[in-house]
């Protein structure tokens, strides 16, 4: 699983062909070039923050998740269906430190 909830092998099209997943890369996954970076600023702010994922944030989802790497190509609801799955995802791992605002 990825430090913000995506299960790698089942959730995402680009593993195993031109992504091995964010831990792997150190942040510098497939998708982060469509939205003009070259790491994926999820994973720079655990890095730096020293947290092992997002489920031990209690600011999830952040502006990072709603902002910085929303994608356009990408509807509203396919977006948000898609920041539910990997909260769904942190909660499950027992990662998870459960808030009023998750």
């Amino acid at each position: 699983m990825t430090v913000c909830g995506v299960v790698c092998e089942s959730e995402c099209s680009a593993f195993g062909d031109s992504c091995k997943g964010c831990r792997q890369l150190d942040g510098r996954v497939s998708w982060v070039p469509d939205i003009g970076e070259t790491t994926c600023p999820i994973f720079t702010y655990v890095k730096e923050s020293n947290y092992t994922s997002c489920g031990v944030c209690s600011k999830k989802p952040c502006d990072i998740w709603l902002i910085e790497t929303k994608k356009t190509s990408v509807t509203e609801q396919e977006f948000f269906k898609d920041i539910n799955s990997r909260l769904n995802n942190l909660r499950k791992s027992n990662s998870c430190i459960l808030t009023k605002n998750t």
